[in-house]
């Protein structure tokens, strides 16, 4: 078989996997759809140039049985990763941070000392657990309503999280929203959240995963929008 006929044999794979796994019409037009997915969009214009050259060789009669291209080496090599990216997807847990690397506190930590290593590390959100479930999440939009909310109230080195607690209720941070899902979630359904909370002008604080991505449930994980962009 050469390259021609590979490439074809492959590309035909490629349109099959992806009607199976995306539910796309029968229409020949499934690797354009692929084009516009958030997961493959590093990929986009090589996949438009392969749709490009595969309706070059289908729709064109051979000169002296031979074909008028012949796709190169690596043009094959990119259908057989775009194949196996569909066959296993990258999954949340396999870039999100794990609960073992996780900075975490509970309700009746100390806050002060918290500050310090969330500016030491550059870490913006500190999730606050409860028998390793999620009751609250603390970052600067947390303290700012706190020192404005009551008269006489003050942060200092005997505060504790719980002094703070209907501020780190998840439903109570004034420019966030917080998401819970399955640790084995494909990233690219996490991407589509970040996009629907743009369009709808919401910004995801954090991203916590869990076996099922219920709330009441052991954390696992937590995934950020630098994480999601850096992947």
């Amino acid at each position: 078989m050469n390259n021609t006929e590979l490439f074809l044999d492959k590309y035909k794979q490629l349109e099959n996997i992806a009607l199976n796994e995306y539910k796309f019409p029968p229409d020949g037009s499934a690797v354009a759809k692929l084009e516009k997915k958030s997961e493959f969009k590093d990929i986009r214009y090589e996949l438009n140039y392969c749709r490009e050259v595969r309706n070059l060789l289908q729709h064109n009669q051979r000169l002296d049985e031979e074909f008028p291209v012949e796709p190169s080496i690596k043009m094959i090599e990119l259908l057989d990763m775009v194949i196996d990216r569909i066959k296993n997807p990258v999954r949340c847990c396999d870039v999100g941070i794990p609960y073992s690397q996780l900075l975490w506190r509970t309700p009746d930590d100390l806050v002060m000392p918290t500050i310090r290593i969330m500016n030491d590390r550059n870490i913006s959100h500190v999730p606050i657990l409860e028998g390793r479930r999620v009751v609250g999440d603390f970052s600067d939009n947390c303290v700012f309503p706190f020192l404005l909310g009551d008269a006489g109230v003050s942060l200092d080195d005997k505060t504790r999280f719980r002094d703070l607690d209907k501020y780190l209720d998840l439903n109570s941070h004034p420019s966030e929203v917080f998401k819970f899902v399955p640790a084995d979630m494909k990233l690219s359904y996490v991407e589509k959240l970040y996009e629907e909370a743009r369009n709808n002008h919401e910004r995801i604080g954090l991203v916590f995963l869990t076996e099922n991505g219920k709330p009441d449930e052991r954390l696992l994980g937590v995934l950020t929008s630098w994480l999601i962009v850096g992947k």
